[in-house]
């Protein structure tokens, strides 16, 4: 991940990016994490990271989605706070309310069982929702990456 100052609003703030697939992921000071792919910027308000999968539906269910993707290991769900497909095409910038991941075991494990209320759809279904579940991926392990370095100075 590389760190980088950059100037807004007469104030400099330190963000870091890593690369991703088709985007880069930019994490600011303001808990708000920001996409951008090419010259378009995706806004993610509240990026969540589930510590359970009982934690990922309290949240869903909390925001009032119901439906979710898988992409890889992670469960990813994503509440639109503005209408995304204008926006994006408008004038280049989506912005999510928030962006909810969870680890795929769990949701496997749980889906045997019979507990999990919500839809799970794979996230090649549309172009949208498989960008959301690499997003939610990296997200996903960026966190898991910084708690374990928390565990460790602990």
């Amino acid at each position: 991940m590389a760190k980088k100052k950059r100037r807004k609003g007469g104030r400099s703030e330190e963000i870091e990016e890593e690369e991703g697939l088709k985007f880069t992921f930019v994490t600011t000071p303001s808990a708000k994490a920001e996409v951008r792919i090419g010259a378009e910027k995706i806004t993610i308000l509240e990026p969540i990271i589930a510590e359970s999968l009982d934690d990922f539906m309290r949240w869903m269910q909390a925001a009032g989605l119901s439906v979710a993707f898988h992409y890889n290991d992670v469960v990813v769900a994503a509440g639109i706070m503005e209408d995304y497909h204008k926006r994006l095409y408008e004038d280049g910038e989506a912005v999510f309310s928030l962006l909810i991941v969870a680890r795929m075991q769990e949701y496997q494990k749980k889906l045997i069982e019979g507990g999990f209320q919500v839809e799970v759809f794979p996230a090649n279904c549309s172009p949208i929702a498989t960008l959301l579940g690499e997003i939610g991926e990296t997200l996903f392990y960026i966190f898991e990456e910084a708690f374990e370095e928390l565990r460790e100075e602990s």
